[in-house]
C-alpha cells in the first residue's frame, strides 16, 4: 500500500488552518483572564469555549459553538466553579474555632 504523500499534505493543511486561528483566539483570550470580573470574566470563558468547539466543528463536522444549550451548560459551569471558590475562600477566612 503506497502512502499518499499529497493526500496527507492536504489534510495537514486544512487542520492547522482550522486549529491555529481557534488556538489563537483561546490565547488571546486566556491573556485577558487577570483583568476580567465578573460577567466580563464569564463572557470570556464562553468565548473560549465558543472558539475550542468551533475548531472541533471544522474537523468533526458537527455544530456545538452556536448551540445555546452548549452555551448555557458552560455559563452553568463558569456560575458553580465562581460558586464553589467563593465558598472556600469563606472557609478560609473565617476564624478556626
Amino acid at each position: 500500500m503506497k502512502f499518499d504523500f499529497l493526500k496527507a499534505a492536504r489534510v495537514a493543511s486544512r487542520i492547522i488552518g482550522i486549529v491555529v486561528p481557534g488556538v489563537s483566539a483561546v490565547e488571546t483570550i486566556a491573556s485577558q483572564f487577570g483583568s476580567l470580573r465578573g460577567k466580563d470574566k464569564q463572557d470570556a470563558i464562553v468565548e473560549m469555549v465558543r472558539a475550542s468547539l468551533a475548531t472541533a466543528e471544522s474537523l468533526s463536522g458537527r455544530e456545538l459553538a452556536g448551540d445555546e444549550d452548549v452555551e448555557r451548560a458552560t455559563r452553568g459551569v463558569v456560575d458553580a466553579i465562581v460558586a464553589l471558590h467563593n465558598i472556600v475562600a469563606k472557609k478560609q477566612a473565617a476564624p478556626a474555632l
